[in-house]
């Protein structure tokens, strides 16, 4: 991220990242997808980019840990920010139902990553 910029294959300075309103982290991601085929509708592609760069600039060590093993794997740090994404999506869904914490749920999601 360069001042008014986002590029999923570089990671935002943590400090600037965060000291931003969310309005626009999320305005830096939409617009860094336009001419990507990623629809208008894709806000909720665009808000889980957003709550993973937050993850990650707030250092969560799990999720860090993660991106660098797909990373080590030979994903991009896009799709990384993606299979991360998917992970939270997921564990945010199912809390409801398993009645479990979200955090502990996408903790166990980012293991499983972690362990493939």
């Amino acid at each position: 991220m360069s001042g008014t910029t986002y590029d999923a294959s570089e990671a935002p300075d943590p400090q600037e990242w965060l000291s931003l309103p969310e309005a626009e982290r999320l305005r830096l991601v939409r617009n860094s997808h336009q001419g990507s085929g990623v629809s208008p509708t894709g806000r909720h592609h665009w808000l889980t980019h957003v709550a993973v760069e937050n993850y990650l600039a707030r250092g969560h060590g799990t999720a860090k840990r993660a991106l660098s093993h797909l990373m080590s794997t030979g994903a991009s740090r896009h799709d990384g920010i993606h299979r991360i994404g998917q992970a939270l999506v997921k564990a945010y869904s199912a809390a409801p139902r398993l009645k479990q914490p979200e955090e502990q749920l996408f903790v166990e999601e980012l293991a499983a990553i972690l362990s493939s």
